[in-house]
């Protein structure tokens, strides 16, 4: 396992963890590519740094420009939400 991913796990436990206590309730769901907080009516994603060749995202900066990219296509696929 990457030093990458063991510190994208510690963060997600720690965050989770943080949302727990303002709302046991709170959970964990796991993606191949992401780790979703979901807290309330909030849902906290986080993109994991993996390599799977079609996707790489084991660079920070490419985490960092997909999301607002996923946002963008999500509104387009989701019909403007």
């Amino acid at each position: 396992m990457s030093a990458a991913l063991d510190a994208h796990r510690t963060l997600v436990t720690a965050l989770l963890q943080q949302f727990q206590t303002q709302d046991p309730a709170a959970r964990l769901v796991e993606t191949h590519i992401s780790s979703v907080i979901l807290a309330g009516e909030r849902a906290y994603k986080l993109k994991k740094p993996v390599d799977f060749g079609f996707l790489n995202f084991t660079d920070l900066a490419q985490r960092i420009h997909f999301c607002p990219e996923e946002l963008r296509l999500n509104r387009i696929l989701g019909g403007g939400l």
